[in-house]
């Protein structure tokens, strides 16, 4: 009988110790969720961003990553975020490349109690979108600045159209196009929309030809750049073409454009890839990284490490700790936040010839 009651109170001891073990380790475990758009029109970079993300995360045993797809769909943007709130308790979040999911969700963030690192949505508006909204990916304002002043001082542009994709991120895009160049006292002669799922553009087209623009302002998702470019060539419309940069730079875009792309002219946020990440991505997939996977693998990699500084309850860490990234050597380049929690990034003017992007002026 004594023999049984110090079997049972040894077998007592090891089931204590084991949930005492169970609950350290649940408690030491750190988890993130990392939604982006792997369908709809953002795919192209959605998939690179995902390849980043996965290599930054690897090696970390004891952060717990969720993986969701927005699918470029708000509605589905703002269903992952309180999912991954109520139903798996997630507070720190990251991924978003569509300005209109990052829109939709940025205004929840306090009530949730959560936080978001965008990692492509690029809408100027978002850089009033709270204190729980931070993004490594720089606001649009930029590009629309730097390009319109070097079409305008450089290619010696008098009058521009603008035919752009009909979203959240464009529509801001455009408009700070038109503004920079009204403030130069040049004249945009018409502005023409399409929709997300348009491959036709040529009644767009034509009606901007007849007006004889010296430059046209084409932004698009990436998709629909090959079908533009080849449209333009169809028509004969001799204006120069200006394009949404990230558009024309995604994966495999260039290709598809093949002759068409040539003389095209875009701006760009610029740095030099670490060739660390650049090795470790090639050992990794067996091909070169394309646009959007080394700010995918920033954009875990401080997560990641803002969660083990800080936990991933506390907000306010999380924010501060982001806040103190100043010139941080990055895979993407070096990375500084702003007082918004935008990422400060140089741009540069880039322009097709013989098939590639060459930079021609650099942001001052």
């Amino acid at each position: 009988m004594k023999k049984l009651i110090l079997l049972f109170g040894a077998v007592s001891i090891a089931i204590l110790l084991f949930a005492i073990h169970t609950t350290t380790e649940t408690t030491n475990t750190a988890t993130i969720g990392f939604f982006t758009d792997l369908s709809g029109p953002a795919a192209p970079y959605g998939e690179e961003i995902l390849r980043g993300a996965k290599l930054a995360a690897q090696g970390y045993e004891n952060i717990l990553i969720r993986y969701e797809d927005t699918q470029c769909n708000p509605r589905e943007g703002i269903t992952i975020l309180q999912q991954l709130r109520t139903a798996h308790d997630i507070r720190v979040t990251g991924g978003t490349v569509c300005s209109s999911v990052a829109q939709a969700i940025a205004p929840l963030l306090e009530g949730q109690d959560m936080f978001h690192l965008s990692t492509g949505a690029s809408s100027p508006e978002l850089t009033h979108a709270g204190e729980r909204f931070f993004r490594v990916w720089p606001s649009d304002a930029a590009e629309a600045r730097i390009l319109a002043t070097y079409a305008i001082k450089e290619i010696g542009v008098e009058t521009a159209s603008i035919l752009y994709v009909d979203t959240e991120f464009s529509r801001p895009l455009q408009e700070i196009f038109r503004q920079y160049i009204q403030e130069h006292e040049k004249k945009i002669l018409s502005t023409e929309s399409f929709s997300s799922e348009a491959r036709d553009v040529r009644a767009q087209l034509i009606r901007i030809q007849q007006e004889k623009p010296d430059a046209i302002y084409v932004i698009s998702h990436p998709e629909q750049i090959p079908i533009i470019l080849r449209q333009i060539k169809e028509l004969g419309i001799e204006s120069k073409i200006l394009s949404y940069g990230p558009a024309i730079q995604a994966h495999g875009i260039l290709e598809q454009s093949g002759i068409r792309a040539e003389g095209v002219t875009f701006a760009f946020p610029k740095q030099e890839e670490s060739q660390t990440f650049k090795e470790r991505y090639r050992t990794q997939y067996g091909t070169e990284p394309g646009l959007g996977a080394s700010v995918g693998y920033d954009t875990m990699k401080l997560l990641i490490e803002a969660v083990e500084q800080c936990g991933d309850r506390n907000i306010t860490c999380i924010q501060r700790y982001l806040h103190a990234q100043q010139e941080r050597p990055s895979a993407s380049g070096t990375i500084s936040f702003d007082e918004n929690g935008d990422v400060v990034v140089p741009a540069v003017i880039m322009h097709i010839r013989d098939g590639k992007a060459e930079e021609i002026q650099r942001e001052k």
